[in-house]
């Protein structure tokens, strides 16, 4: 998977990295009713079940690029989701970004 290769050369690297910003499902929109689907169903209590939003995802660590990250998007008409979450629970780690959490970064 090219992003753990490319993770890992810089940790090899000892690079100062702040975080990663990866736009998954960009392009995505809708605003049909329950088109937003989630990994677990309590999550549907607390986030939109239309897909019209932008979401921030990071894991505890990386709580603080969240909010700053989902700050700065707020400038536009969407809505902006965020969750700050284990990677262990289910979706969260499931995309591209678990290869650099991997490595620390």
């Amino acid at each position: 998977m090219g992003s753990y290769t490319h993770a890992q050369s810089i940790y090899n690297k000892r690079e100062k990295i702040k975080g990663l910003i990866c736009l998954e499902m960009t392009g995505y929109f809708t605003t049909e009713e329950k088109s937003q689907n989630y990994s677990l169903n309590v999550m549907q209590l607390f986030y939109p079940s239309v897909g019209d939003f932008m979401a921030v995802a990071g894991n505890l660590r990386s709580h603080s690029l969240v909010d700053e990250v989902a700050r700065y998007l707020k400038v536009t008409s969407l809505g902006v989701e965020k969750l700050k979450a284990p990677a262990l629970l289910p979706g969260v780690g499931f995309l591209d970004y678990r290869n650099y959490w991997h490595f620390g970064i």
